[in-house]
């Protein structure tokens, strides 16, 4: 009987791969994707159209999903109408996406119990590798299973790696791309000494490195084809929300083995910053332009002068937002906002009560009652652009003092429901508490 092989997923990826299957694995392909588009493009290449991801399911043998991350393959897999409501004993899905290892094996446990295989396949190397059809494929799966799918994937790819059992493509994709991540920070950094200092023509540097134990994949192709001529497109290439995406799984999989990853973290919070300066969209080299921004003003940061902030602030940051994210004893959530001194100009940073209102913070200057305003409340009024971590997330925001009566009392109501202490502070001092709102950013 002959196979039929569906194919779900049809983006930047995606399509190449489904293409690439058609043309040479000499089976039958039915393909699925949001939009028609790539689906127009691949009926060419004899590629059938479904109607569903369930109309793949009742049609294919083997389903290969290619999609953004891990809510997709959540939704597509495990939803109301997902692929676990249809597929049959007998049949094989492989998850080329990049998700959490965690996600992985829950597949590979959920559709065990319905007598479907699963393996997990996350794909390496660029988009136009995946045109080329010279990906590097991590596979995690049963032996038998990596078996029957090897040539399948090798439509695909030129490297086909069996890493282990199911999750263990995912955790070798999520390391891959963590350390280019961070090999592409380093380039940018090395490249904007370069330029600032006007010692060596980044070129020229490049170049040398190309030729020392500096040398890799990442310089040759990240550091000279994007980072150098400042190419940072927004069509065909990796967006920075994607390598977001993906440095988040890699921290939780460090985290679940009780590891903090420094460097990981920093560069997490540099491309969480680039898709901030607008560049969400663009190859996430673009975190080179950030660099060298920031690299033009170099603020001192200074600790705060009491212990219990300093300690709060170093294990919130520290760790990545995963630790000291609740005020001491109390158990309650706490932010950090980083802020700009008023006259020094200088990088502070304070934890304050959580308390969201929609996509806004607000936030309460109490300090306890004390007679006078903290520090932070003039470093805001002359200064409003903050950063806010609230656990892993970090976003540029806006900060105003609310003046107008009736929403102070609305902004002040939910702050004393998320922190009620905070009518007892006002009952101590003959000073209004000022109330700040911080907006994101445009």
């Amino acid at each position: 009987m002959a196979t039929t092989l569906g194919f779900i997923g049809l983006g930047v990826m995606g399509e190449s791969m489904c293409r690439n299957l058609a043309r040479k694995s000499k089976a039958a392909v039915v393909g699925f994707d949001g939009r028609g588009e790539p689906l127009a493009a691949l009926a060419r290449d004899g590629v059938t159209a479904a109607a569903s991801a369930r109309d793949v399911a009742d049609r294919a043998d083997f389903i290969f999903l290619c999609l953004p991350g891990e809510r997709e393959v959540r939704a597509v897999a495990l939803g109301p109408d997902g692929l676990a409501t249809a597929m049959r004993r007998g049949q094989t899905l492989v998850d080329m996406s990049t998700t959490p290892v965690a996600l992985a094996r829950e597949l590979g446990h959920a559709f065990a119990g319905l007598g479907v295989d699963f393996a997990d396949a996350p794909v390496a190397r660029t988009a136009q590798a995946a045109r080329d059809g010279t990906l590097s494929i991590m596979v995690g799966a049963d032996g038998a299973v990596f078996e029957r799918l090897r040539s399948y994937l090798a439509c695909m790819g030129t490297e086909i790696t069996h890493c282990g059992p199911v999750g263990a493509g995912q955790a070798v994709k999520l390391m891959n791309n963590m350390v280019v991540a961070q090999t592409v920070v380093a380039l940018a950094e090395a490249m904007a000494v370069a330029r600032a200092s006007g010692a060596v023509d980044p070129r020229v540097l490049f170049e040398t490195l190309a030729k020392g134990s500096a040398d890799s994949f990442v310089l040759r192709n990240h550091g000279m084809k994007s980072l150098l001529p400042d190419a940072h497109p927004t069509q065909g290439a990796f967006p920075t929300s994607y390598i977001i995406k993906d440095l988040s799984y890699a921290l939780a999989l460090a985290e679940s083995a009780g590891l903090t990853l420094e460097g990981a973290t920093t560069t997490g919070r540099l491309m969480e910053r680039t898709a901030a300066a607008g560049y969400r969209h663009h190859y996430y080299t673009a975190v080179s332009r950030v660099i060298a921004r920031e690299g033009e003003r170099m603020p001192e940061y200074i600790p705060s002068p009491r212990q219990w902030v300093r300690e709060q602030v170093e294990l919130y940051e520290g760790s990545g937002g995963t630790q000291g994210t609740t005020l001491r004893d109390t158990g309650l959530p706490v932010i950090i906002v980083t802020h700009t001194g008023k006259k020094t100009g200088a990088i502070r940073k304070t934890p304050l009560m959580r308390v969201k209102d929609g996509a806004n913070y607000v936030l309460v200057g109490s300090m306890g009652g004390a007679p006078t305003n903290p520090v932070w409340v003039y470093n805001l009024r002359e200064r409003p652009d903050v950063e806010i971590r609230d656990h892993t997330a970090v976003q540029p925001m806006r900060v105003r003092e609310v003046s107008d009566e009736a929403e102070r009392a609305r902004l002040w109501k939910l702050a004393v429901a998320a922190f009620p202490p905070y009518e007892e502070y006002q009952g101590k001092t003959s000073r209004r508490i000022p109330v700040f709102v911080a907006e994101p950013r445009a």
